[in-house]
């Protein structure tokens, strides 16, 4: 059975060249805003993003991949620059 969750991470980089770091997942927009911020202090850059994400329920937590058979919405989607 396949199990889905929308989750929100931060994306960020010092360096425009640089592959970007992921934050952990969040829950809320809100949790990620706050993250964003205190990455914000410490001199990175990015972007706060939702992402659709899903599984098979008999694989472990490290599994969760874009969602992107999901109809009508995009499997990542930009929420706000920081």
């Amino acid at each position: 059975m396949r199990v889905t969750r929308t989750v929100f991470y931060c994306s960020y980089t010092r360096n425009p060249d640089d592959p970007p770091r992921f934050s952990d997942a969040f829950r809320t927009e809100s949790k990620a805003r706050s993250e964003s911020k205190k990455i914000r202090q410490q001199g990175f850059f990015g972007a706060v993003e939702k992402h659709l994400e899903c599984k098979e329920d008999y694989q472990d937590n490290s599994a969760w991949l874009p969602d992107w058979q999901r109809a009508g919405e995009a499997a990542i989607q930009l929420i706000d620059y920081f």
